[in-house]
């Protein structure tokens, strides 16, 4: 046969280089281009949202002062309102938020309008399932976009470090190009070292090929967008010269779990309120979040280069959550950037369980702490330092709420114990008494909780009200079935999730890195035992808490009892939210029902049929093998290898010399593949000598029937 690297294979287009410099992050930008105009409505709820959350909260604190100014105020009794007046600041800002969706304006159609663009729809993987994007891709291809006027092109963009998933890469996006031959062009790169991850997986497409297109798309590897709104995303940029960035409002779908059917009933019931109103006060200085936008390559290139941080991470180093600070960045360069909440057709999956997203939240909280760094860098403009302000508290709210709690209860055991002063003076004639007005913090608790159920309530009422919603829901009576089931779940979790992130907030102010790892997209089967053994510390404090406040104070246990109840259930509770198998039986009841499982969108269906198809392709299942036994996919594979430094003098490559060893020692391949550590498959399959030699050594079936 051919020897292997006489040939070449080229799966990505000919270099178009565009130069993406780093951003200054400090004081004294000089802005290149005036901010992008902005509508009247947007100032109007910017205008709303402010006066309505200070009104909110200034009444709310005051009647806390009242509460405990009657008499001699105590230190922790001042400690107690000022986290008060923080936490309910948060609660009024999140609701003032969504009732700002009264100013939302309805977008204009950009039909026909603009010059045709050329757009790349960028998929980052890193140790994905391929057949599951591969599939995705494929689907969306096939919805619409060959036809459309726009030129796409798919890229797909890995940082894969597993020798088997590269491989299996190589195998699965052959047949997606082969698929999709003559119809769209299908590309594909995977880099070496994964530097500064998935933004610098990104930044390297834009300078090696940026110039070859007027936009990308950028997906995730669970992200499907419907033909449909691909196109408007790319009429609306091409309509829109000063667009820098377009952000859809990606719907959750797809998982069977009952977590994740919680939160795609969750996000499909509040969601478009709640998106409604944070489009209406970001205008335009909306935010990114990372996938399912559309971006102007030139715009991005030009604005948006990510500095590292000095220092050592959590704090320096890598800017982990780029999203939101690659928005602030644009919107700074006078590029407009924009959250299209009108654009159905998006869609992406939920973490399966409460460990998946325990796991994810970790990196979320790190980079979006980091962003008390960036938050006052020189030029941003006064919405996009709250988006990251927001995205900070979003995450330091848990503590908060944690510090309030114990210091309630501080207060009620210090009533029971600690005698107070009556006579502070020693010519006083009358005793002060200290005093705190039960009745009126029963009612500011109250309130707290109605100002948090409002926009649920409104959103409740709207789906009941619109017929087609109420339909999506599975009707009046399973919507309300659902509400009820998502709102008792929901406070059975919260304290198990403030828990969690003040477990992540207290490992990063230690400096502890969360690093950069594989999503998990599926729930991990666990006995009680093992849940037990996961939520120990809710136990512990659960347990704690009843055994220290129940016998000497009652009355308070009973205000507790909800958290406490969430604290002591979380195994059982986190065992329930990962079954499938309830998830499943509630979704055959049409409990927790959304528009996409009510009406599978084709687009989603479609993904679901080719990802059965391209599981089913030959060799998959074990693809590090299937190259060595077929020469032309061992070409092909060899041709996604690119060029990596060569190591250093006196420091050779180890695993490299370890697999030329093994596959020189090996009688046959399945002999070779058994020695091969996961280290030296990489190096076996990157290099072409390696490579020819796995291909030489004859496979044991054949040995086994000469035998």
């Amino acid at each position: 046969m051919d020897r292997l690297n006489d040939a070449s294979f080229a799966w990505m287009p000919p270099p178009a280089r565009l130069a993406m410099p780093d951003q200054n992050l400090c004081a004294g930008y000089k802005r290149p281009r005036p901010l992008a105009q902005e509508p009247h409505a947007a100032r109007a709820a910017r205008l709303f949202l402010a006066l309505l959350t200070l009104a909110l909260t200034a009444g709310a604190v005051s009647q806390a002062i009242e509460a405990v100014a009657g008499g001699p105020v105590t230190f922790l009794q001042w400690v107690f309102v000022g986290f008060f007046a923080i936490t309910f600041a948060w609660v009024a800002f999140a609701t003032s938020s969504s009732l700002a969706a009264i100013f939302t304006t309805a977008p204009k159609d950009p039909r026909d309008a603009g010059p045709a663009l050329s757009v790349a729809l960028v998929m980052p993987v890193y140790n994905e399932a391929s057949t599951h994007v591969a599939a995705a891709l494929e689907a969306m291809a096939g919805d619409g976009l060959i036809a459309a006027r726009h030129r796409f092109e798919i890229v797909i963009l890995a940082d894969t470090t597993d020798p088997e998933a590269w491989a299996r890469e190589t195998l699965v996006f052959h047949e997606l190009r082969q698929r999709l031959c003559g119809r769209m062009p299908v590309w594909y790169r995977r880099r070496w070292k994964n530097a500064a991850k998935k933004a610098g997986n990104l930044r390297q497409f834009v300078e090696h090929w940026g110039a070859r297109y007027d936009a990308m798309i950028v997906l995730d590897a669970d992200s499907v967008m419907s033909g449909a709104t691909l196109i408007a995303l790319a009429d609306r940029m091409a309509a829109t010269p000063d667009a820098g960035l377009i952000q859809t409002v990606p719907r959750l779908a797809g998982q069977i779990s009952l977590f994740a059917r919680l939160q795609q009933f969750a996000g499909g019931l509040y969601g478009p309120v709640m998106a409604r109103g944070v489009a209406s006060w970001s205008g335009r200085r909306g935010n990114y979040w990372g996938h399912n936008a559309i971006l102007r390559m030139r715009a991005f290139a030009e604005a948006a280069g990510l500095p590292q941080l000095k220092g050592a991470p959590p704090f320096g180093g890598l800017i982990l959550s780029h999203d939101f600070v690659e928005a602030a960045l644009l919107v700074r360069a006078g590029w407009a950037v924009e959250l299209a909440h009108d654009l159905t057709g998006s869609y992406e999956e939920s973490p399966p369980g409460l460990a998946e997203t325990a796991l994810r939240d970790r990196r979320w909280a790190q980079g979006n702490l980091q962003h008390a760094r960036i938050i006052g860098a020189g030029g941003l403009s006064l919405v996009n330092r709250t988006h990251m302000a927001v995205g900070i508290l979003a995450y330091l709210s848990s503590p908060l709420w944690l510090v309030m709690i114990l210091v309630g209860v501080a207060l009620s055991v210090q009533a029971l114990f600690f005698r107070p002063e009556y006579f502070t003076d020693a010519f006083q004639l009358f005793p002060e008494w200290p005093t705190f007005d039960a009745p009126r913090m029963r009612a500011l608790f109250a309130s707290t909780l109605l100002l948090l159920f409002l926009p649920r309530l409104v959103s409740l009422a709207a789906a009941l009200v619109l017929k087609q919603r109420r339909r999506t829901h599975g009707g009046a009576l399973r919507l309300i079935a659902g509400f009820l089931l998502e709102t008792f779940l929901s406070a059975l979790i919260a304290p198990v999730m403030m828990l969690i992130h003040t477990r992540h907030i207290l490992s990063i102010l230690s400096g502890r890195d969360s690093g950069w790892g594989t999503q998990a997209r599926k729930a991990r089967a666990g006995s009680l035992l093992a849940s037990i053994a996961k939520h120990r510390l809710d136990l512990f404090v659960g347990a704690l808490v009843t055994v220290a406040i129940a016998p000497i104070a009652p009355e308070v246990f009973w205000w507790l009892l909800p958290v406490v109840c969430g604290w002591l259930l979380s195994p059982l509770t986190d065992l329930l939210l990962s079954s499938e198998r309830i998830g499943g039986a509630l979704a055959g009841a049409g409990i927790l029902a959304t528009a996409e499982e009510t009406a599978l969108p084709p687009v989603l269906e479609q993904r679901s049929a080719l990802i059965t198809r391209y599981e089913a392709l030959a060799g998959i299942a074990d693809p590090i093998r299937t190259l060595a036994l077929d020469p032309e996919a061992a070409r092909r594979h060899l041709g996604s290898v690119i060029a990596r430094p060569l190591p250093h003098r006196g420091a050779p490559n180890a695993a490299h010399l370890m697999a030329e060893a093994k596959i020189g020692d090996a009688r046959n391949l399945d002999e070779a593949l058994g020695w091969l550590e996961r280290t030296e498959r990489l190096e076996a399959i990157a290099d072409p000598v390696l490579m020819q030699a796995l291909c030489d050594l004859p496979a044991a079936r054949r040995l086994t029937s000469a035998a």
